[in-house]
């Protein structure tokens, strides 16, 4: 991963990067005929609250363990359908953050820009002055208070004669239904401690669900008064031979403000859909084990007509629901990668597959290879290295990923070149040490990368299945797949590699 960070991606932090650099070499300045100060003090005014907004979504995020939500149920889909909307709440906080980042950017070259005409025309700036700057900002609390009741809404009808009356989605789920156990293979106690399982999920779908969709109201509301602020900035208010980059970064940010309460909104509304099936699912499995019933006269036969009951059930509500949920999943643009927060995300537990998790120094670093051409993509090894890629595989199957997005000679592939399999190899010479986030690791992943894309509970960036499986996701969620993958790419066509 040397010499990369997710932000590249984003296009948004990266062109406020530049917009922020000329208004400080005078390239870009504020147009003394069409200049409105009073917009441009609350546009300024604007970024600042919606820095201390986003600052504080991320916590309550993580304080309400959204990002790390109780699993579902004890069967693999329910755990990998749960794994997914964790996974979301994870990209939640590194887009946040992504776009607190573009925020502060937005508001430094507006204050420049402004404190450099007010300099020059000899005016004052006591309103800017009080607005203050951009970094440091204390998170603040939306004006409409988080939600409390999270009770279910009356029903008219028994909630355990839903059913969603359709046929397993296997073409659209993310891959998520061949990690669904199949119910004829389930006997009547596997349903019993199914059913145990399922104890309180829907509670905990529709808190979350909730939550989430209060908060798409509030970022949609904060977003909105920046929005409509930024429609009124006129186009000719600025000047300079970096007017045009200021005009296309306003556009981007102005035309794309409303697409994460979108997403948030959408998130919640899936796991109150969840809520649903999951509650109804739970109240048609049995209640006592096999033995239990017979023992209080239960006759046989009426157990084997039940067993087929629980079946319908589990056939027909809650693998159509895991399904349905995995294909209605939102997207949501991963953001930059050194998010704040780094690993204090409550809930993540470190994982133990090496026993050493230390830090090494600098002599344990293995460059990467770039020399060699006419290679062909590695055979999947042997030995550990080929243990922690398929520990890790089953990790991202479980999260929803589908097999074929999953191509282990890649992998091979990037941590021979990478690492050369070295778990505890680090890089401390290319730009990226030089920054402050070496890359490190089987994957060579730098920390703000690393977590951002860790999956719950697996967040030791020196245990070689978290490296490998944070790698992963990192690069299909750029590449798209693991054989996009720049250095895959090239080696596959008998060329050099390349870092990702």
């Amino acid at each position: 991963m040397s010499g990369t960070d997710p932000a590249a991606d984003q296009g948004q932090p990266n062109s406020w990067d530049a917009v922020d650099a000329d208004t400080h070499n005078g390239t870009l300045g504020l147009n003394p005929i069409n200049v409105d100060l009073q917009l441009f003090t609350k546009c300024i005014q604007d970024c600042q609250t919606t820095i201390s907004r986003l600052e504080w979504y991320q916590k309550y995020i993580q304080d309400n363990s959204l990002d790390n939500i109780k699993q579902f149920s004890n069967e693999p889909g329910g755990k990998a359908l749960t794994n997914m909307f964790s996974s979301r709440g994870q990209q939640l906080i590194s887009t946040m953050y992504s776009l607190q980042n573009t925020m502060e950017k937005m508001g430094d070259a507006f204050t420049t820009a402004l404190q450099t005409y007010l300099n020059h025309e000899h005016m004052t700036s006591s309103d800017l002055n009080r607005i203050g700057s951009m970094s440091g900002v204390t998170p603040s609390a939306p004006p409409s208070a988080p939600p409390t009741d999270f009770n279910p809404p009356a029903s008219g009808s028994p909630i355990s004669t839903i059913s969603l009356d359709r046929p397993p989605v296997t073409n659209a789920d993310n891959g998520i239904y061949s990690s669904i156990r199949p119910g004829e293979s389930m006997l009547f106690d596997d349903f019993y401690e199914f059913g145990k399982s399922l104890h309180g999920s829907d509670s905990i779908a529709r808190t979350a669900g909730i939550q989430y969709s209060w908060m798409a109201d509030q970022v949609r509301s904060d977003m909105s008064t920046l929005h409509d602020d930024l429609v009124l900035l006129s186009d000719d208010g600025w000047t300079g031979s970096g007017k045009q980059a200021a005009i296309d970064a306003v556009a981007t940010i102005r035309d794309h403000s409303s697409n994460l309460s979108d997403s948030i909104k959408a998130l919640g509304e899936n796991l109150q859909t969840c809520a649903e099936w999951l509650l109804s699912t739970y109240q048609g499995m049995p209640v006592n084990t096999a033995m239990g019933y017979l023992a209080s006269g239960t006759p046989g036969g009426e157990l084997m007509l039940a067993l087929g009951q629980y079946r319908g059930v589990y056939s027909q509500t809650y693998v159509p629901g895991i399904t349905t949920a995995a294909a209605e999943m939102p997207t949501i643009q991963p953001g930059v990668a050194s998010s704040p927060h780094s690993s204090a995300q409550p809930g993540v537990t470190t994982a133990s597959a090496v026993s050493n998790s230390s830090a090494p120094d600098a002599s344990s670093y293995v460059p990467q290879n770039n020399a060699a051409a006419q290679e062909s993509l590695e055979p999947v090894p042997t030995g550990d290295v080929g243990q922690w890629i398929d520990q890790a595989t089953q990790i991202l199957l479980q999260m929803g990923y589908a097999p074929n997005q999953i191509d282990a000679r890649a992998i091979a592939t990037i941590i021979a070149h990478e690492s050369a399999g070295n778990p505890h190899a680090i890089n401390l010479y290319d730009s990226n040490a030089v920054a402050g986030h070496p890359s490190k690791g089987l994957m060579q992943t730098i920390d703000g990368t690393f977590n951002a894309y860790m999956a719950p509970g697996h967040g030791d960036v020196w245990n070689p299945v978290d490296n490998i499986v944070a790698g992963v996701r990192y690069a299909i969620a750029r590449y798209g797949s693991l054989d996009s993958v720049p250095g895959v790419a090239a080696v596959a066509e008998g060329h050099a590699y390349q870092g990702y």
